[in-house]
């Protein structure tokens, strides 16, 4: 929260503080960690996990939730080297 503020006092824009703080907190996760999986790991950790849409905090884990299937469906599509995602290749195997 002190980066935030102090991001947002820097910029002088509440909303361009935030974003920039934003980029730079998820760049720090992935680098920090060294790969994509743990990186996903320390965001399972460290966000809440819910099936209470209506609590407060279950923002936070949509958007995380959001951010891991994009990653896993990108390295699905890469591990395929190419070939359909869903083509019935991989049953027929």
């Amino acid at each position: 929260m002190f980066l935030l503020l102090g991001l947002s006092l820097v910029f002088r824009r509440d909303w361009l503080g935030i974003a920039v703080g934003t980029v730079l907190l998820f760049s720090l996760v992935f680098l920090g960690t060294g790969s994509v999986l743990n990186a996903g790991f320390h965001l399972w950790v460290f966000f809440p996990v819910t099936t209470n849409f209506s609590a407060w905090y279950s923002t936070i884990f949509l958007v995380d939730l959001i951010l891991l299937l994009i990653v896993v469906a990108y390295a699905y599509h890469t591990s395929l080297g190419g070939q359909a995602m869903f083509s019935g290749k991989i049953l027929e195997e």
